[in-house]
């Protein structure tokens, strides 16, 4: 398993993990679109307890 830093780069590739997860067996989530996702991304991004 290869470890990588989220950053705005590599962003639309981490929402599409994302849902690809968690759409799966046991959480089973429908998402309409991405951008709660990238929102949520975002804003833990800018949080000062992330670490880049």
């Amino acid at each position: 398993m290869k470890l990588v830093h989220i950053t705005k780069d590599n962003l639309e590739e981490c929402i599409k993990l994302y849902m690809d997860t968690f759409s799966k067996e046991p959480w089973n989530d429908v998402f309409e679109s991405t951008d709660k996702i990238r929102s949520y991304f975002l804003n833990f991004m800018e949080n000062n307890q992330y670490i880049e």
